[in-house]
């Protein structure tokens, strides 16, 4: 007998912190419902996952729980907003830091619909950049450009 709609299950972040959440929302990441039904009482602990990108990817089950997310439309010219549900949008508004960790989380989870926001969001931020936009967007540094310079250096002209 299923009585999901009537307990809790304990995600544990890495820093030992628990998030109690509603069965049916657990149940939309593959992962947990892959390990529930192998440990049914058990917390769940996820050792490489903070408390503030579990408990952002634990809102996002809890809000889907009873429905599904809409499909993301193609990424228009305009904003990102018109391909994507109001709910999501606010959800997503985030550093790209904060993206990126759960990004990693909804892909290690197996929770689709979440990894593809994520991805959409950047998608979304880096579309018509240059190359060293989208450096600076994301913070990242250029190995190229270093290593390029470095050459340069090596290979300099010492008369």
């Amino acid at each position: 007998m299923d009585n999901s709609d009537n307990y809790f299950v304990n995600l544990v972040s890495s820093e030992s912190y628990m998030i109690p959440i509603d069965i049916k929302a657990a149940k939309k990441s593959n992962f947990i419902n892959c390990f529930l039904n192998d440990f049914p009482n058990e917390d769940i602990k996820f050792d490489k996952i903070n408390y503030s990108t579990l408990k952002k990817v634990a809102e996002y089950l809890e809000h889907y729980k009873d429905s599904e997310p809409k499909e993301i439309q193609p990424l228009p010219k305009k904003d990102f907003k018109d391909c994507i549900d109001m709910w999501d949008y606010e959800y997503i508004n985030l550093s790209s830091e904060n993206i990126f960790e759960i990004m990693l989380a909804a892909n290690f989870m197996d929770i689709k619909p979440l990894l593809e926001l994520t991805c959409a969001k950047i998608a979304s931020v880096i579309k018509g950049k240059n190359p060293k936009e989208i450096q600076d967007l994301l913070n990242i540094e250029s190995d190229c450009i270093d290593d390029e310079e470095n050459s340069s250096n090596e290979t300099g002209d010492e008369d």
